[in-house]
């Protein structure tokens, strides 16, 4: 199934964020982890099929 991008999660304070490649949002969450200590999910986002 085709992807409509990445959406970045953070259990443990607001930050959300989504992005359409797969390596910038591991890239994005490893910067947020780094600098907070925070973990981050990652989902994929599929496309609507109504």
């Amino acid at each position: 199934m085709p992807t409509n991008g990445w959406r970045l999660s953070c259990t443990d304070c607001s930050f959300e964020s989504a992005t359409s490649g797969r390596d910038l949002a591991e890239s994005m969450a490893s910067t947020h982890r780094s600098s907070t200590g925070h973990d981050v999910e990652i989902s994929e986002q599929t496309p609507d099929t109504d």
